[in-house]
């Protein structure tokens, strides 16, 4: 006898939508400050102001490769549990593509929060 699951998941995972409003909302502040400072950095250089410019890069580039990451092992993890659910008397799911957007999504939206975080102190 196998059992379905019969639990109803939404269209879009809702930690996707949380996500996606905090990247509408945030971005453009993180934006914005980070503008304002390399307009000030070039007008008059310190080396704080070249930091910031430089970890600004370097988040962009990591939160980049933490993203492609979490996609990779979202899509492990849903072929895994679909390959062990027939052994375990379940049904398996459909792929799920909007479980690998949400976690694309996820390290962009935690360095948008903690950059608008900081910055928001430094001003």
């Amino acid at each position: 006898m196998t059992r379905s699951r019969s639990r109803k998941t939404p269209a879009v995972p809702v930690g996707a939508h949380a996500d996606l409003a905090t990247l509408a909302f945030t971005a453009p502040f993180v934006i914005a400050s980070r503008m304002t400072g390399m307009w000030l950095n070039v007008l008059s250089p310190t080396a704080k102001g070249d930091r910031e410019n430089s970890m600004m890069v370097n988040e962009k580039v990591l939160a980049g490769f933490e993203s492609i990451a979490a996609m990779n092992l979202s899509i492990a993890k849903q072929m895994t549990d679909a390959a062990m659910a027939p052994l375990s008397g379940m049904t398996p799911r459909q792929f799920d593509p909007q479980l690998v957007f949400a976690a694309s999504l996820r390290p962009y939206a935690k360095r948008v929060t903690s950059n608008a975080r900081r910055l928001s102190r430094k001003s």
